[in-house]
């Protein structure tokens, strides 16, 4: 299994040996923060301490991971009928498989990737409807389409991918595609779109689509997305915050939140052009993790074995995680072509997960 590659390193499978020899590259990790990741039918955990376990088991395609006031979601399915919000109590162990409701006995959610929450709601990526869908966040009820797209490139929700909300605006990542029944065709640019929450806009572009970087897979696919402020106690400071997306098809990038202008990039493949990436999860200490997999062409190398990279906020520089515990574990699950991630650090998981970070909260279940 290929799960020991938590090397975390956006460097090759020699240099990151060569890195290893370094001591002056090894950092601390006695701090490590635990990291939550989707494989295609569970969620795996990566404690600080070296523990491996399937936190969740029998999901049906999990994708975004968050945890707010306490509470796991998940987004899964790919189909009408199983595409939904899980949800679990941390402190009490209770799930609930299919938080979010249908439209009275209609489905309207197809294939969720990213979520986020505002006011009371909980903004939801209908990917193979080209939607962002509005649910109530303690009922899971349906409440309506907030957006979605028309099948122009100036319908902009194209694909939508992942959702980050910001000082009452959403940022949505688009893969560039238009969904009918069920399938998709990739027709427009991969880009960032932004809505104002507040005056219910049209929405516009925030981020066109970028060049693509000469070691990814060469086309763009925007998907994670989170904006993370350089210093924590003036989130009001816009020239301080840089909105931040991987992409699909190898690539790592900040934006400057004002102007959306492109700040820096760098590849994400410790093979380059071979890794593909999922979303991304940054801690309050200003690290991004990354997962990925190999895309193998030959199915006798060794199967979609996953990798998590690390990099920092501020510039995109890696960093290489070695000598870390989980080199020597046996997990009871491979990591296999995942793509969702949260990573809490101990402050993050004493006030209740990556949402309100006023609320104080146990997480017994999940230590």
């Amino acid at each position: 299994a290929l799960w020991w590659l938590l090397i975390l390193s956006s460097c090759s499978k020699h240099q990151a040996q060569a890195l290893e020899e370094d001591d002056d590259e090894v950092d601390d990790d006695d701090d490590r923060p635990l990291l939550l990741i989707s494989n295609p039918r569970n969620i795996m955990a990566y404690y600080d301490d070296g523990t491996v376990e399937e936190f969740v088991m029998g999901l049906d395609n999990p994708d975004h991971i968050r945890i707010v006031d306490n509470f796991l979601y998940v987004s899964v399915g790919d189909t009408p009928d199983t595409s939904t919000l899980y949800r679990q109590n941390l402190d009490t162990g209770e799930e609930e498989p299919f938080f979010l409701k249908k439209n009275g006995n209609k489905a309207v959610l197809h294939r969720p990737y990213g979520f986020d929450f505002y006011n009371g709601f909980i903004y939801v990526a209908s990917f193979l409807t080209d939607q962002v869908l509005m649910y109530d966040a303690v009922s899971g009820d349906y409440l309506g389409v907030f957006a979605q797209g028309n099948g122009t490139e100036e319908g902009l929700v194209n694909g939508p991918n992942h959702i980050a909300i910001f000082q009452d605006k959403l940022y949505l990542t688009t893969q560039g595609s238009v969904a009918t029944n069920g399938k998709f065709l990739h027709l427009y640019d991969s880009q960032i779109v932004v809505f104002d929450l507040k005056n219910n806009d049209d929405g516009a572009v925030f981020a066109p689509q970028p060049t693509p970087l000469p070691s990814s897979l060469g086309f763009v696919s925007l998907m994670g997305i989170q904006i993370h402020c350089s210093n924590s106690a003036s989130q009001e400071d816009d020239d301080s915050c840089l909105v931040y997306t991987s992409d699909v098809a190898g690539g790592l990038r900040a934006f400057d939140l004002p102007t959306g202008e492109l700040v820096w990039e760098t590849p994400t493949s410790y093979q380059p052009g071979s890794t593909v990436s999922g979303a991304l999860s940054i801690t309050s200490s200003g690290e991004i993790y990354i997962p990925g997999f190999v895309d193998h062409k030959n199915e006798n190398d060794g199967g979609d074995g996953g990798v998590v990279q690390r990099f920092w906020a501020e510039d995109g520089h890696p960093l290489p995680l070695h000598h870390h515990r989980h080199h020597n574990l046996d997990p009871p699950s491979s990591l296999v072509r995942p793509m969702g991630i949260l990573a809490l650090d101990s402050s993050e998981r004493k006030n209740g997960g990556d949402g309100d970070k006023n609320k104080k909260g146990g997480m017994n279940s999940i230590r």
